[in-house]
């Protein structure tokens, strides 16, 4: 099925390079055969024919992530976000980017931008807490957590960032709430069982 979309495609080109819409499909198809290479070529030949054209910006950034392009995808979803500030797609993959790269002033300072455009997600709050938290600003980070804990107090990855967070604050009682929630959801993870039993050994202060 690919190879025929790649065919189609290609002859499509070669009649009619101007016709912006069909790079980002043929860049797909690439990419579905895992011809990343090839797929990131075409995106990119797609960018040169329409510079305006947030999505394949995207495209291109998510296929340099595969390619361990970190830098360059960092380039090419803040062109997406320079044509639309309000790209929340755009915006959640770099921050997240960001966040792994251990960038976090630069996640603090994206998500400022993207705020003064009226934009907002919940995501925000929690890769805000998580970058506070590692700046050591703990006051601002315990206000972010508290913010994201309404959207995401039933996910898994978060509840553990909060529970740790909590532990490290002194806040032992609300940090045992938050594994023994942890433990209902994922009976048969030990690392949940020994931080409740530490928390029930060490006594409040």
């Amino acid at each position: 099925f690919f190879e025929t979309a790649i065919n189609k495609f290609i002859e499509l080109k070669e009649l009619d390079p101007e016709y912006h819409s069909l790079y980002l499909p043929l860049a797909r198809s690439y990419e579905h055969l895992e011809e990343l290479d090839k797929s990131l070529e075409t995106a990119k030949d797609g960018i040169r024919a329409d510079q305006f054209n947030k999505e394949l910006y995207l495209f291109a950034g998510k296929i340099s992530i595969k390619k361990g392009k970190a830098e360059e995808a960092e380039t090419l979803f803040r062109e997406a976000l320079a044509i639309d500030p309000g790209y929340l797609e755009a915006a959640l993959t770099l921050l997240k980017l960001l966040s792994q790269a251990e960038k976090y002033e630069d996640v603090l300072e994206t998500i400022e931008s993207i705020r003064s455009y009226g934009e907002d997600d919940p995501q925000f709050d929690w890769l805000s807490a998580v970058s506070q938290q590692n700046l050591e600003q703990y006051k601002e980070a315990l206000n972010s957590y508290h913010k994201a804990y309404n959207s995401f107090n039933n996910n898994q990855d978060f509840l553990e960032d909060y529970g740790f967070f909590l532990i490290e604050e002194g806040d032992r009682h609300t940090s045992r709430e938050i594994f023994n929630r942890l433990q209902k959801m994922d009976p048969a993870n030990d690392e949940y069982a020994l931080v409740l039993e530490r928390l029930e050994e060490t006594p409040e202060h």
